[in-house]
């Protein structure tokens, strides 16, 4: 029975009961198998007797479910694949189907890799510019503050920084129509105003 063919006492209630166990058994290794076989051989009579009093109790249904099984595209696909295995024919197509998908992943993946590195490429280019002119643009600043007087340290900044969040702060908290009004740009604003260190 497990070896795929059902016995005749069995042929109405084994077929619903063990359908899926038969598309499963397809599927798996030879040792599982074996251990199968040897479990039907060592439980036969038990499991008769369960498939006997399971048909008797269910058996308009199992009728009912067990044609509409048989009619289904899951049946049908499952025994025209077990048919192509046993007679050798679909060893060959899964080789060329596996081959050319993989063929196909491949080339996507080469091509894909060669448009991310033209996109990479041009990214890290721009990137190396952008940091070549602010380098540029900071040592301009630099020396002009140095020359003006207005060179900023980090306590500068940090003075800075203090003022500007608590003056932010205490305007948002001021807001009514919850819209936050920006700074003033004007530097006589104590936010703005460039602090000398000492």
């Amino acid at each position: 029975m497990i070896a795929g063919s059902i016995p005749a006492w069995a042929s109405n209630g084994m077929q619903l009961i063990f359908h899926d166990f038969k598309l499963i058994y397809m599927t798996v290794s030879n040792k599982l198998k074996e251990y199968y076989r040897a479990y039907y051989q060592k439980h036969k009579e038990r499991l008769k007797e369960y498939a006997r009093q399971y048909y008797q109790k269910h058996k308009e249904e199992i009728k009912r479910k067990n044609n509409a099984f048989y009619h289904s595209h899951k049946y049908r696909n499952a025994m025209y694949y077990r048919n192509k295995v046993n007679s050798g024919q679909v060893a060959q197509y899964v080789k060329k189907r596996n081959q050319r998908i993989v063929n196909t992943k491949i080339s996507i993946l080469l091509y894909s890799l060669s448009h991310q590195k033209e996109i990479l490429d041009e990214k890290r280019k721009r990137d190396e510019l952008r940091k070549k002119k602010n380098r540029e643009d900071a040592k301009k600043r630099y020396y002009k503050q140095k020359e003006e007087g207005t060179l900023r340290t980090y306590q500068d900044r940090r003075d800075y920084l203090r003022a500007y969040n608590k003056e932010y702060y205490y305007r948002k908290s001021k807001q009514c129509d919850g819209e936050l009004q920006l700074l003033p740009k004007d530097d006589n604003h104590r936010a703005n105003m460039v602090v000398k260190s000492k």
